[in-house]
């Protein structure tokens, strides 16, 4: 059995912070890994923005984990996505 592949922490954020379209060709190129945000803090002082966007952002198959993530009074939009091809 192969180990999964994880996107996670700031390597994760740093991918989102390229932009939909980096980060959908890293999905295509990985459908079955899992991303993992899990107690991330996106919103801190490394972030002077008040805005997050994931919009038609695609994720893998190996599921997204959000728990615990902390986005402050930011703003995140979902607008589009698609999380594990549904």
């Amino acid at each position: 059995m192969s180990k999964q592949n994880i996107l996670a922490g700031d390597e994760a954020f740093n991918l989102q912070q390229q932009g939909k379209e980096a980060w959908n060709a890293w999905v295509a190129n990985n459908p079955e890994a899992k991303v993992d945000f899990s107690g991330f803090r996106f919103f801190d002082e490394r972030s002077p923005f008040n805005t997050l966007s994931f919009e038609e952002f695609h994720f893998p198959n190996g599921g997204t984990d959000f728990v615990g993530a902390h986005f402050g009074d930011g703003h995140v939009s979902f607008i589009g996505a698609k999380f594990g091809g549904g």
